[in-house]
């Protein structure tokens, strides 16, 4: 497999973080070719939506939770 490593403690590697399999990446670019969209565009609504968890106040506000 070149290119991607079986062994997830190799030296100098962050813990904690495991190398994507080719199944993952496959996965990844196949939605973003079917979205239509440009890859900064998809890039953008999948990774970098901002999500804001919001709840309502006692009279019926709604108001985000930071």
């Amino acid at each position: 497999m070149d290119g991607f490593s079986e062994n997830l403690s190799a030296e100098g590697a962050v813990e904690g973080y495991r190398e994507p399999t080719e199944d993952e990446i496959a996965e990844k670019i196949f939605d973003w070719w079917i979205s239509s969209l440009s890859y900064s565009e998809w890039y953008a609504q999948e990774y970098l939506q901002l999500k804001i968890p919001f709840t309502y106040d006692d009279e019926g506000d709604m108001e985000a939770d930071t």
